[in-house]
Formats: C-alpha cells, structure tokens, sequence
C-alpha cells in the first residue's frame, strides 16, 4: 500500500513536469510564429522601383497625361488613359498618406466620369488635409 501510494505521488510529479513542459514549448512555438508572421507583414516591399518615391511617380503620370492628345486616341498601351489611371490609383494605394496622388487619382477618376471613386479618394485626402482647398472644391462638385 505504501509502494502504491508512493508511486501515485511519483508520478502525478511527473506529469506536472511533463504538463508544464508541453506549455512551455507550446508558448514558445507561439512567440517565435508571432515574431515571424510580424516580421513577414511590417516588410512588406514596393511594388516597383518607381513606387518608392511617389513624388516623382506622380510627376511621370501627371506629366504624361498632359502631354495626351484631347481625342484620347494614343499611341502605345504605355501612355494611355486607363494606363495612367492605374499607375496613379497604384501610387494611391501603396502611399496613402500622400496627398498629391490621391488628388491625381480623384481627379482622374472624375475626368472618367467614375464619380464613386472620385469621391472616395476626395475623401479620403480631406480626411488627411481638411484645408485642401482643391479637393474641397471638387468634392463640393460631385455631391
């Protein structure tokens, strides 16, 4: 009888060490996934080369739109409207803060009669810089 309960004791010992064991490993597996899947969404990378600096991406789309024809009609798919229109929505997008390709995008969405996005990008920009007064202005015009 003393051997039984001696052996009890012995082993629910064992399995606290063994239980607490399991846990520790089983947190650890979890910081370590945490650490990674943290890493892996703060680095996320541009998306091209030219994304990196918006500025001057929205110079390129801006400058290549004025330089269009008024009849839409252009030459290659490179520098045609809905082109242009991606590349500036693009820069939107991964730079939402700023605020020059958010006008650009609003913009050219309201020149493509696409009034919805317009308004979500005005939006949006006011919301960054409510004393904007061009996309005020604008946003007035599409309500």
């Amino acid at each position: 009888m003393l051997v039984g309960r001696l052996g009890g004791r012995a082993f629910g010992a064992l399995a606290e060490v063994v239980s607490v064991t399991h846990t520790f490993r089983r947190t650890i597996l979890a910081l370590v996934g945490g650490v990674l899947l943290t890493g892996c969404n703060t680095m996320r990378p541009p998306r091209d080369s030219g994304s990196a600096d918006p500025e001057s991406e929205v110079a390129a789309v801006r400058t290549a739109w004025m330089t269009q024809p008024c009849s839409g009609v252009s030459g290659g798919q490179d520098a045609s409207f809905p082109a242009l229109r991606s590349r500036a929505e693009s820069v939107a997008f991964y730079n939402p803060r700023h605020a020059s390709s958010r006008y650009l995008a609003a913009l050219m969405a309201y020149q493509d009669n696409d009034r919805t996005v317009a308004v979500h990008h005005l939006d949006d920009l006011l919301q960054l810089d409510p004393a904007h007064a061009e996309a005020a202005t604008m946003r007035a015009r599409t309500a």
